[in-house]
Parts: structure tokens; C-alpha cells; sequence
């Protein structure tokens, strides 16, 4: 199954979920496809079940996937195991995929002093960042991002602001205009990220 859906274009990438049986949406990240076994992260609290039959909607780098799926085993955490139970449909990419980043910094420069922030996930015009503070929705900000010893210095901003249990925040940033080298720059973090 993984060789005809190309793991590599779903490996990584974000999901949305609903449930059968009553609606409920939740969110994550693909962690694998194989054998008919789908693995994926769930973000936050879920009260899945096995047996909870769930449609997925995976957005990849260049394609998008959808599969039904049927959890197999108890969730370990936040890391559940389905078997796929329909035949995949895949079919181009309809946006921007938003591409988990584990290792990525951000420097964002927030009223006159520099944050630092962690990189969630980034899409070619924006990005999911976890910051120590709240920023204002609307705001626009001078952001840093670097990944593997390589920098690229972004204008954007600030779409979503929102507290996380742990007590940091997730912002939402879309990317603004930039000059050609600055371009330049990102497209290359970008790749090199996703």
C-alpha cells in the first residue's frame, strides 16, 4: 500500500480526522504508513477508542490523501494505530501542505525585545510557532527562522494566538512579501525543512 501512495508524500504531514460515530475532529501528524497500518500523533486530549472508525484527510508535500481507518490498539500517549480499511484516494495537492519541523528555531521580534520560539509546522506562506508569550492577533513581526545552520529573515503576521495546557502559546503567522533575496532564502529553508 505505501509503495502505490508514495509514503514519502504523506510521511510527516498533517492530518485531519473525523470520527464516525459522533463528528468529533482531531488533528496530527503522520508518523507512517505500512502494511496497511496507518501511525499517527494526535494533538492534545482524545478519548479514542479501539475499534473508533475515523476519515482521514491528509494533506502531503504533493499529493492529498483520503483513507478510512479503524483504531487497532490502545493509544500509547498521543501515538494511535489504525488499519486502513478503504482503499486510499489520492489526488494533487488542493493547498499549501503544512509540513511538521521538529528541529527549527524562530527569532521573532515582538515590541522592541527578540523571542525565541519553536517551529511546529510550516507551509510555504505561513507558520506554526510555540512562544513563551502571547502576541497580539493582527500584529505584524519581524521573524528569523533557521534551520540546520541556515537562516532566512521573514516579515509576517500574527493570524491566531492561542494558550496551550502547558502553558506556552501557539501563533499562527502567514508570511509577507519579502525582497528576492529573502525569497530566495526561504524557498531554500523551506525545501531543505519539508
Amino acid at each position: 500500500m505505501s509503495d502505490s501512495l508514495g509514503l514519502e508524500t504523506i510521511k510527516g504531514a498533517r492530518f485531519r480526522a473525523q470520527r464516525l460515530r459522533d463528528a468529533r475532529l482531531f488533528y496530527g501528524w503522520v508518523e507512517n504508513l505500512k502494511d496497511a497500518m496507518l501511525g499517527v500523533t494526535i494533538h492534545g486530549k482524545h478519548d479514542l477508542e479501539v475499534n473508533d472508525a475515523l476519515q482521514f484527510e491528509i494533506e502531503g508535500k504533493h499529493a492529498s490523501v483520503t483513507l478510512r481507518a479503524v483504531m487497532r490498539h490502545p493509544a500509547l500517549q498521543n501515538f494511535a494505530e489504525f488499519g486502513v480499511v478503504e482503499a486510499p484516494r489520492k489526488t494533487a495537492a488542493s493547498k499549501a501542505p503544512r509540513i511538521r519541523v521538529p528541529h527549527m528555531t524562530a527569532l521573532l521580534e515582538i515590541d522592541g525585545a527578540e523571542v525565541c520560539g519553536r517551529v511546529v509546522d510550516l507551509s510555504i506562506s505561513g507558520a506554526g510557532i510555540e512562544l513563551p508569550v502571547a502576541v497580539e492577533r493582527g500584529a505584524n513581526l519581524v521573524v528569523t527562522f533557521e534551520y540546520d545552520s541556515k537562516r532566512a529573515t521573514c516579515p509576517a503576521e500574527v493570524r491566531y494566538c492561542r494558550a496551550d495546557e502547558d502553558g506556552t502559546f501557539r501563533v499562527g503567522l502567514q508570511i509577507g512579501d519579502m525582497n528576492r533575496v529573502e525569497s530566495a532564502r526561504w524557498m531554500m529553508l523551506f525545501d531543505r525543512a519539508a
